[in-house]
């Protein structure tokens, strides 16, 4: 399964490793003949020991989309419904959730498009594929990477190194030497002038000049200067900056709404966001205040109004006051999700509790994941097998496995 998410996502006892993005490392290492073509920047905390996200990037939020989850069985994948019945026939090589109407398969040589009858809308020619994304999906020949519409037409031939998925009505491409922006008509907006960059997300783009990140708008317009020795996107009307070995956040308009004074950060949730400020990890809000003081070994973003917490030992989770509403002697905890929990006992079996401490799903799996905003979960049997269950602890259905990473 593909959402095989880290179920202790918190901040780790060490120091947080700067991400180098891999454009930036193809422009340092090309003297030593090493060519990398591959654009994936990673805007996120690295930690040893991590609690489970909200949702990592290109997981979807619910488990079925649009009626449907790729499932493998026997071997092959298909499709299934919130029943955990097949409603298109194990039979592809690899399959992606449904995104816009379609679904991209793979036959075992190329991957195309279907439609939730089960009918191929658009042929398998494309050595890669992303899932449709503001009436767009990204694809790969011989040629490079482009896009094509719902129609199968190619909207902008592939010619490019790199590309990803159209976001705020924009899509960053790549030519091997400098980053750039097109709209949907494959006209450029924005033109290639950047180091390395990546998708924008709440209006902002991170871009690199010189070694340093910033953030520019849709109309290409710098609105947070490159200083920064690494940054996060926006989320929840912030963005994470990193300088000077610290961390801080700063506002659309570039603004330092809490200046860079911290080991590390998780983005804002519930209004706050955790820190970690040498052993010790606490909470600050929109405004730079401190209001949950750094008394704890390790937190977790608020989800629900619960954070996890770990001080000696005990464990359990605070509210946004910062007050302990749940402790109790666990080997393991994840996030809240739809008013559940997963915890791990002193047997490694993994099983759920709502927000007032009670187990409402025993501890009979050997892996758990959070759940979806359609109130479905993913756990592992002890044979291995992916199990979805509902908010009750019912078992729908069992696979080989699971994708709901787009």
């Amino acid at each position: 399964m593909n959402d095989d998410i880290n179920l202790e996502k918190s901040f780790s006892g060490e120091q947080e490793e700067t991400v180098v993005p891999p454009t930036a490392q193809a422009l340092a290492t090309k003297n030593r003949g090493l060519i990398i073509t591959t654009l994936i920047v990673a805007f996120l905390v690295s930690t040893a020991a991590v609690l489970n996200r909200c949702y990592p990037r290109g997981v979807q939020n619910t488990l079925f989309s649009e009626g449907l989850v790729a499932v493998k069985d026997g071997g092959v994948w298909g499709y299934a419904n919130n029943k955990g019945k097949m409603k298109i026939e194990a039979q592809y090589a690899s399959a992606k959730p449904f995104s816009e109407g379609l679904a991209a398969v793979y036959d075992g040589e190329k991957w195309g498009f279907i439609n939730n009858k089960g009918n191929m809308k658009i042929d398998t020619e494309y050595d890669k594929v992303s899932s449709f994304s503001e009436g767009f999906a990204l694809v790969h020949n011989e040629q490079g990477y482009g896009f094509i519409d719902k129609k199968g037409k190619e909207v902008v031939e592939p010619q490019y190194k790199v590309a990803k998925d159209f976001s705020n009505g924009l899509a960053l491409v790549y030519d091997g030497e400098k980053c750039g922006y097109i709209d949907k008509k494959g006209k450029f907006v924005i033109p290639f002038e950047y180091d390395n960059a990546d998708s924008f997300s709440e209006g902002c783009a991170p871009v690199m000049v010189d070694g340093k990140w910033g953030f520019i708008n849709t109309k290409g317009k710098v609105v947070v200067e490159p200083k920064y020795q690494n940054v996060k996107k926006f989320s929840q009307g912030f963005a994470a900056v990193f300088y000077d070995g610290k961390w801080g956040f700063v506002s659309p308009k570039g603004k330092e709404v809490v200046k860079p004074k911290y080991d590390m950060v998780q983005p804002f949730s519930w209004e706050l966001a955790a820190f970690k400020l040498g052993d010790t990890c606490g909470f600050v809000n929109r405004k730079g205040k401190e209001v949950i003081e750094p008394v704890y070994d390790n937190v977790g973003a608020f989800t629900d109004d619960r954070a996890m917490f770990k001080k000696g030992d005990e464990s359990g989770f605070i509210n946004t006051k910062g007050r302990i509403k749940i402790t109790g002697d666990f080997k393991n905890l994840g996030n809240f999700s739809n008013q559940l929990v997963a915890i791990q006992d002193e047997n490694h079996k993994w099983g759920y509790m709502n927000p007032s401490g009670k187990m409402v799903i025993e501890c009979n799996y050997t892996k758990a994941f959070q759940f979806k905003d359609d109130g479905y979960a993913i756990v592992y049997d002890d044979y291995g097998k992916n199990v979805i269950i509902n908010k009750k602890g019912k078992e729908i259905a069992r696979f080989d496995s699971i994708n709901i990473t787009k």
